[in-house]
């Protein structure tokens, strides 16, 4: 569930009387900068945010008079800021092609939260942050596949959702013998009709994305055919499934794990349920290439599998820290959990609470390194913070705001993560082997060990 930050009043000054006047310049510029320092203002007063990804504070905080005018002091004070009235004026009436303010004012923002020189917070103007909603939402309109960038460049299919468009369509002209659908390592080279090669992999999937019921047409090239395949795709409303379970032989259960949504920890307890009524007696849990998501969802999930005590550490700025714990009922099956560099944020708090209490063993790669926590702010239409639904906004920040540490207070060293228990290298850009026992050497290195432990050897 997704609830909403603090909303903040960017409006005018006020009227005489109220409050110090303001001087002409502080006016004219503050009616310039208010707007573009928007972002600076949820820094500002976010030391009451509680969240991570999507989970956002409940209650609204409104920006009292008193601090929008400390803040435009504080503004006009600065050095810095006659510096930034010249350039904004000067590409306003130097550039060869007039712009409007409205654009100028757009980028201003952007930089504002660039500004941080940190890769996980963002501005989003209103196209991104539709297209970043759907990403953290799992429910879009499209034809159920998952694409990513290509080792040696382009856009590549990496996952078909069972029973989705993408992975029971034919290409036109196959044969009895042909595989049904996109394929892992499928390249794409156009979306109806328009050459794609050149473009980014959000790009691309903006175009496949469109209104349930229409058609959408991909080609792609594919390893042992001679020319490209085209798809003529039927789009629809597609869930993204977040848990993907089944047996292995010898009464070992596989769950793979995507992201943690809000309704993953309901599916994870199914398939758990699912597994143990087919006599599971040790569990691989799979988390390579989960990019994390929602803080609450893996906590709930954690609390399944460990037994009692911390699950992670999370220390804001202001607030110090928080901590969430898990109750006396643990999995108790034998557990390996395999892990990449694809492996980040959540996926990283489950991988390393399971490793401090030692209820499993990691086997893979290191994984991401990402130890921070990210808290989303939707804009309103005059650019005040968490006012609305959010499926009603239209710009968005989302800005980092706490690191966390490991049940046994360890940091999460930013590109070195989490060493695995047990180094297995494997070039997963072969999307193809990923999850068959017998090509994926590092699943078939967890099926030994898990295999192992519930042998009762080593």
């Amino acid at each position: 569930m997704t609830s909403f930050g603090h909303s903040f009043d960017t409006g005018p000054a006020g009227r005489q009387g109220d409050r110090p006047v303001l001087t002409l310049r502080q006016a004219l510029a503050g009616a310039l900068v208010l707007v573009v320092l928007t972002a600076v203002v949820t820094l500002a007063v976010s030391d009451r945010v509680e969240g991570f990804w999507l989970r956002l504070f409940p209650q609204s905080v409104a920006l009292t008079d008193a601090e929008k005018q400390q803040l435009l002091d504080e503004l006009v004070r600065s050095p810095n800021f006659d510096r930034f009235l010249t350039v904004f004026q000067l590409v306003r009436n130097q550039y060869v092609d007039p712009l409007p303010v409205d654009q100028l004012l757009e980028g201003a923002t952007r930089g504002v939260v660039e500004a941080t020189g940190d890769p996980f917070s963002a501005y989003f103007d209103p196209q991104e942050f539709r297209e970043f909603q759907i990403d953290v939402s799992g429910h879009y309109s499209g034809i159920g596949v998952v694409v990513s960038e290509g080792k040696d460049g382009g856009v590549v299919v990496q996952t078909p959702f069972e029973g989705s468009p993408g992975a029971t369509t034919p290409f036109e002209g196959a044969g009895p013998d042909d595989p049904v659908g996109l394929r892992p390592g499928d390249v794409i080279i156009s979306v109806d009709g328009q050459d794609v090669t050149g473009e980014s992999v959000e790009a691309v999937a903006r175009r496949i994305r469109g209104p349930e019921g229409t058609q959408v047409t991909l080609e792609v090239l594919r390893e042992g055919y001679d020319k490209p395949l085209k798809f003529v795709l039927t789009r629809r409303n597609i869930d993204v499934p977040s848990v993907q379970a089944h047996m292995l032989d010898g009464k070992i259960g596989y769950i793979h794990l995507t992201q943690f949504l809000p309704d993953t920890p309901d599916d994870f307890d199914a398939a758990l349920d699912e597994l143990r009524r087919q006599g599971m007696q040790g569990l691989i849990l799979d988390l390579r290439n989960n990019p994390g998501g929602e803080l609450q969802a893996v906590v709930r999930i954690a609390d399944r599998l460990l037994p009692r005590g911390p699950i992670v550490h999370i220390e804001y700025r202001h607030r110090g820290r928080e901590t969430h714990s898990s109750d006396a009922a643990a999995l108790g099956l034998p557990l390996a959990v395999l892990v990449n560099q694809g492996s980040a944020s959540a996926s990283e708090i489950l991988a390393g609470a399971i490793q401090d209490y030692g209820v499993g063993v990691l086997v893979g790669e290191h994984t991401f390194g990402k130890g921070t926590v990210q808290t989303v702010w939707p804009l309103d239409g005059k650019g005040r913070a968490g006012l609305g639904r959010q499926e009603e906004a239209g710009a968005g920040v989302k800005l980092t705001v706490a690191r966390y540490l490991t049940p046994k207070e360890r940091p999460i060293v930013t590109g070195k993560g989490i060493e695995p228990d047990v180094h297995v290298p494997f070039d997963l850009e072969d999307l193809k082997e990923m999850g068959d026992l017998r090509r994926d050497p590092q699943l078939r290195a967890a099926y030994q060990r898990v295999e192992q432990m519930v042998a009762g050897g080593a």
